[in-house]
């Protein structure tokens, strides 16, 4: 119902007001009958957790790559962040993706005024969808929440949140289970007993490395879409351009994530139907097999 909201609300504006141009820029400036200051927040609110989010999961994604690099092993990591094991959905992804994030870097070079009609109603209804994820998260974040504190776990669930081994955007419809989207943790193997012992002897400082760089993310990306958004004049250029480049590439994320839903839900479905098939035609066997013993005693009966 969260994840609908947005939409449902975005629906009903460009239903009224149209799809030109000047609708989205209307909308943007908050111009519109239907957009209230509640609706302004909740857009601002929305788009500093979807950029804070993405920029700790791609400090995640680095802090990982370079475990991968020390261990040699750069294709497991590779392997870990891509999350396909089905080739079709993999190239569907792949190719999404990259025509999302073309278009995305297309409106961040050129603004959104340079883009042609049909690209910019592509880009909004990729902000319509980062949006109504955030939305879903919050509402996803806020039960998880109320559900780890009747069950007593608490404690663990605010640890997991200082040690950014979660994300609130990783309780919404594109996490699993509310664990954190790319902090499952990859487990290298050690070449020796002597190359074990070094690591665990280091283990402990690293992870307080790991999480004040983390902190840091997270600090420096409040800080800068703070400043772009409600103080504009004494944003530097390249802080905009980070939050905006932030902003485009969370669509292409968003791509990827639906494609292998809808992939891996579609393959899912069949593979639930052919194990029903397969079901009834093993218990048509059976039946036919107590049928066959059941003529077979008659006929041994009568001889």
């Amino acid at each position: 119902a969260a994840f609908l909201a947005p939409i449902a609300f975005e629906v009903r504006i460009h239903l009224v007001n149209g799809l030109g141009r000047e609708t989205f820029e209307r909308e943007e400036a908050c111009d519109l009958a239907a957009c209230t200051k509640a609706w302004e927040g909740f857009i601002n609110f929305a788009e500093l957790i979807c950029r804070v989010c993405l920029a700790i999961l791609l400090a995640g994604c680095l802090w990982e790559l370079a475990r991968a690099i020390i261990h040699r092993d750069v294709i497991q990591w590779a392997r870990w962040v891509l999350q396909s094991d089905q080739s079709c959905a993999f190239l569907l992804a792949v190719l999404l993706s990259s025509f999302t994030f073309a278009i995305g870097m297309w409106g961040a070079i050129v603004g959104d005024e340079g883009l042609p009609h049909w690209a910019l109603v592509y880009s909004h209804c990729a902000d319509v969808f980062c949006h109504a994820i955030i939305a879903s998260a919050i509402m996803g974040f806020s039960l998880d929440l109320v559900l780890a504190t009747v069950e007593c776990r608490l404690k663990s669930f605010i640890t997991r949140l200082l040690q950014c081994q979660d994300t609130i955007e990783a309780h919404g419809v594109s996490g699993e289970d509310g664990q954190g989207e790319l902090f499952g943790g990859l487990a290298f193997p050690h070449k020796d007993e002597k190359q074990a012992a070094r690591h665990a002897k280091h283990r402990g400082w690293l992870k307080l490395v790991r999480v004040a760089f983390m902190w840091s993310v997270f600090a420096f990306t409040l800080w800068a879409y703070s400043i772009s958004t409600y103080a504009p004049n004494a944003s530097p250029d390249w802080v905009s351009t980070a939050v905006d480049f932030l902003g485009r590439f969370c669509w292409t994320g968003i791509a990827w994530w639906l494609t292998l839903s809808l992939v891996s839900r579609s393959r899912a479905e069949e593979l639930g139907e052919s194990s029903l098939v397969s079901r009834e035609i093993a218990e048509e066997l059976g039946e036919s097999s107590t049928e066959d013993g059941s003529s077979s005693r008659s006929c041994s009966t009568s001889d």
